[in-house]
């Protein structure tokens, strides 16, 4: 896996707490990938997106 990187965008509680078709599984699957790819020494980066409204930065839902 040399030469990879995971990136995970957007899964802040405000997201989540939408309708997410399959949302466990997809929360599940996430999980396993930075698992995986922690477990190798691989790179992990985690972006959240951020707005004014119910994504402010710091905010609960953020």
């Amino acid at each position: 896996m040399e030469g990879k990187l995971l990136l995970v965008l957007d899964m802040q509680k405000a997201i989540l707490q939408k309708p997410i078709y399959e949302k466990e599984r997809l929360i599940k699957n996430i999980n396993t990938l930075i698992d995986a790819f922690s477990s190798h020494s691989l790179p992990v980066v985690l972006s959240r997106h951020t707005n004014n409204s119910s994504l402010k930065s710091q905010s609960d839902g953020w």
